[in-house]
């Protein structure tokens, strides 16, 4: 056969045939060697070889040069769109990522396989050997119209099908082994031995029946329209759409993980319990020895089906909740594959994944990161935080609305009833709203309200709420209260009125004229020696700090203060309350603030649904506590 001239046989490609294939399915046909028919075809040195005089590998069924697919065309009359659609350039950017240059796979980019190809038995015994090229993608581990797993291997040389034909001066036979054997009694030593091919039918090889219906084929299916389309938006993926690499970049996160934990553990009990998942899992255990850094290298097909089909599933849940629940015994699992406990650990899971996916990681750690992590990272919100804030323009924005001794009736609905130290947890709660979304330590997020507490205050309270059985709704109810924050306008800008002058507040004799109107109206007896304790509820009131931080004289025995300034509390009638608020707002009209209200707390309405460890200050009947508090003291 000379090159340049049309074939005396023409033979139509298959549908999905590989190029290879149907180069040896042609060759057979014309009963020649395969480099007969390549030299013919002007493909010198055959499909597979290296040009040696440029050192650059002729792979032509990854990727076919247009020169060499018009010469194929014009010899063997197939179209040149043809041609180049039976190379694995077809799913170049979309499912492999090929190097155009050295016509290679990339090994290290969405699971490429650099040789050799799985097979389906069902699929060469109605072809008569002929090969798909979509067999070489490592996202092609079962057959759905035999529902079958692909096989990897020959059964009887345990070899990878590569097309060797090119190596040998007879004609392929397609659909058997081309692998080379040695002779029995040759040497061992590749440079000495003899072979010959191992001629194995492969269309006869065993592989394991699916069901129909299987989460395993309709994994599959979702895979090979993901991959052909590129557009399809299935489960999570629907209401926010991603790129075809990108989706296959989460699923390729996932089932690594899972194949990994499979290669070294048992498999969960819902999944043991399958029985089809359960083979699966012993063949890729059986495979152990091929599958050689999970995270780079491709796995066999029974490792591919386990862990695709799981990875599968969990982004086609409704939602990420869902999705979350069914990664999370990776989470519980010791050693390799485990999902780490540390949200900074999620990047060591692959490239390039998805924001969608990143969040249903969070949910699924959720409940095992430390409790400022799940602050940090909002794993208590529908849509956790995947970037944090770095810049901390979050966190100066909501320094403003945030008081530094927190809000008194959120305090007392976040912390138990028997809590000792509220003056100090109250600040801690209030430190840790600036957490939520940001990179802020403990210590810088106490620094931003005033430096009122330590950064231990804000660890060791956080600690004591996570080891409270209400942990996981008090975790809620801060998320959402953050969120509140930053999507609502300040009410009141705190930041401003920590600054303010308050050394003029509430003097002497504006108390003195507001302890006899009180007392004229409803007969109560206030003392003048109450005036300090007033200033100080009025300070802390406005300026949201600590009565420490107030600037007027007091004892310098601050315990004896504290529990005198707690006692005024049962002097403030309904009349002297409304008499402070006057005050305060007089206050704050002589500083030009007249758009803000004296106090204000969120609404509560945030909290509906909980379960807090602490009181509902507003269903308590307030008459009753004051009828209390002046019959019984």
């Amino acid at each position: 056969m000379k090159p340049g001239r049309t074939l005396p046989l023409r033979l139509a490609p298959l549908p999905g045939e590989a190029l290879d294939s149907w180069l040896d399915a042609l060759a057979h046909r014309l009963k020649v060697p395969l480099t007969g028919l390549c030299w013919a075809l002007g493909l010198p040195c055959g499909p597979h070889s290296v040009l040696r005089s440029h050192d650059i590998p002729a792979n032509r069924v990854v990727l076919l040069r247009d020169h060499e697919a018009r010469a194929i065309s014009a010899a063997a009359g197939v179209p040149v769109p043809a041609l180049h659609a039976m190379t694995m350039a077809r799913y170049d950017r979309r499912a492999i990522m090929i190097d155009h240059a050295s016509r290679r796979v990339s090994l290290r980019a969405l699971w490429g396989r650099g040789r050799g190809s799985r097979y389906c038995p069902g699929c060469l015994a109605d072809t008569g050997g002929r090969w798909q090229v979509r067999w070489r993608l490592t996202w092609s581990f079962a057959c759905t119209t035999h529902q079958l797993l692909l096989a990897d291997t020959c059964p009887a040389c345990d070899s990878i099908p590569g097309f060797r034909a090119s190596e040998s001066h007879l004609p392929p036979s397609p659909g058997y082994c081309e692998a080379p054997v040695s002779l029995p009694g040759e040497s061992q030593r590749p440079a000495q031995r003899r072979h010959q091919r191992c001629g194995t039918d492969l269309a006869q090889t065993p592989t394991l029946q699916i069901p129909a219906g299987h989460p395993v084929l309709a994994a599959q299916q979702v895979l090979d329209q993901l991959i052909d389309g590129d557009t399809a938006a299935f489960g999570l993926y629907a209401a926010g759409p991603q790129s075809g690499i990108t989706r296959l970049a989460d699923l390729r996160a996932i089932a690594g993980r899972v194949i990994t934990h499979a290669l070294h553990r048992e498999i969960p009990g819902d999944m043991s319990s399958d029985r089809v998942l359960a083979e699966l899992h012993q063949l890729a255990r059986q495979q152990h020895a091929a599958q050689h850094r999970v995270g780079a290298a491709p796995p066999m097909a029974a490792g591919a089906a386990l862990g695709l089909s799981h990875a599968v599933q969990v982004m086609t849940s409704q939602d990420a909740g869902t999705a979350a629940r069914r990664l999370r015994w990776l989470t519980t699992a010791a050693g390799p594959g485990r999902l780490p406990t540390y949200a900074s650990g999620l990047d060591d899971w692959g490239r390039n994944t998805s924001d969608i996916l990143r969040r249903v990681q969070l949910a699924a750690l959720g409940p095992n990161l430390r409790p400022g992590d799940q602050l940090r990272y909002r794993a208590a919100a529908p849509a956790p935080a995947v970037c944090l804030d770095t810049t901390g323009s979050l966190a100066r924005a909501r320094q403003h609305a945030i008081p530094s001794t927190f809000w008194p009736a959120w305090t007392a609905r976040l912390l138990p009833p028997q809590e000792q130290y509220p003056r100090l947890r109250g600040p801690a709660l209030a430190a840790s709203m600036l957490l939520a979304g940001t990179r802020l330590t403990h210590a810088e997020a106490a620094g931003f309200l005033g430096d009122v507490i330590t950064h231990w205050t804000v660890t060791t309270t956080l600690q004591r709420l996570h080891a409270m059985p209400q942990w996981s709704d008090t975790c809620t109810a801060l998320t959402a209260l953050a969120g509140h924050l930053d999507t609502q306008p300040a009410v009141i800008d705190y930041e401003r009125r920590r600054h303010l002058d308050y050394t003029s507040l509430l003097p002497d004799a504006q108390w003195e004229d507001i302890r006899l109107r009180t007392e004229r109206a409803h007969h109560v007896q206030l003392s003048r020696r109450l005036a300090p304790y007033a200033r100080h509820v009025l300070f802390t009131r406005l300026s949201g700090l600590p009565f420490t931080r107030a600037p007027f004289p007091r004892s310098r025995d601050d315990h004896t203060f504290k529990t005198r300034l707690a006692a005024f509390t049962t002097c403030l009638t309904p009349k002297l309350a409304a008499e402070l608020t006057c005050v305060a707002e007089e206050y704050l009209a002589r500083r030009q603030i007249r758009d803000e209200p004296a106090t204000w707390q969120p609404p509560a309405r945030l909290l509906d649904g909980l379960d807090l460890p602490g009181s509902d200050l507003a269903s308590l009947d307030l008459n009753e506590i004051h009828k209390l508090v002046r019959t019984d003291g």
